[in-house]
């Protein structure tokens, strides 16, 4: 990543902005943290190519992420599935607001997550469920504690698309600094998000 960075600097900043990081997504109140990208060196950049030396909200990685669940095209974020008012029901329907990747792109991205479940070296086979087609991206991070980065302290996550064949939900979970207890981050996750996803599934929320 780093060297994609070298070579490519100003695509890969721009490419991040196209998917809404550090812009307010709208889909909260106006006071709605933005976060913050710091790449004013060569540093700096190369950093950022690792996801460090930055920092995003959780609610601008379930707008990216709708991009590789539909095909490139990135939704708005919105907290209101339908309106009732006991008579009839008017339904939100998603929102396009951006086109950051091709179809082709967002599909292969698609499939190289799903190989992180399905494949014998990914690292989020314990994110399989049984009947249903998961993709999945893990990630560890430092976080910055009294004004550096915290010794041995972790940030664990994973975002995940599902049912991948037919995309319809994204769940996006962190841990900041678990007690692991011989566990790695990704199996804690999983023991949370492999329910939520069968119950999501089950009853069709």
């Amino acid at each position: 990543m780093v060297i994609l960075e070298e070579r490519m600097a100003d695509e890969f900043q721009q490419m991040i902005q196209s998917f809404g990081f550090f812009k307010p997504t709208h889909a909260v109140l106006s006071s709605e943290a933005t976060g913050d990208i710091q790449n004013g060196t060569k540093i700096d950049r190369a950093m950022n190519a690792y996801g460090q030396a930055l920092s995003v909200t959780p609610v601008q990685m379930f707008q990216a992420l709708t991009a590789i669940g539909n095909d490139g095209k990135m939704s708005a974020p919105h907290f209101i599935k339908a309106i009732e008012d006991g008579e009839k029901s008017e339904l939100i329907e998603p929102k396009i607001i951006a086109n950051p990747v091709s179809k082709a792109t967002a599909n292969k991205v698609l499939n190289y997550m799903e190989a992180v479940v399905e494949h014998e070296n990914g690292t989020g086979t314990m994110f399989a469920v049984d009947g249903i087609k998961i993709a999945a991206k893990t990630g560890t991070a430092e976080y910055i504690e009294d004004g550096k980065y915290a010794k041995n302290k972790y940030i664990h996550s994973v975002v995940e698309i599902f049912p991948s064949d037919n995309p319809e939900y994204a769940l996006y979970m962190t841990l900041k600094n678990p007690k692991l207890e011989g566990k790695s981050g990704s199996e804690i996750l999983a023991e949370v998000t492999n329910r939520i996803v069968k119950d999501t599934v089950a009853n069709d929320f």
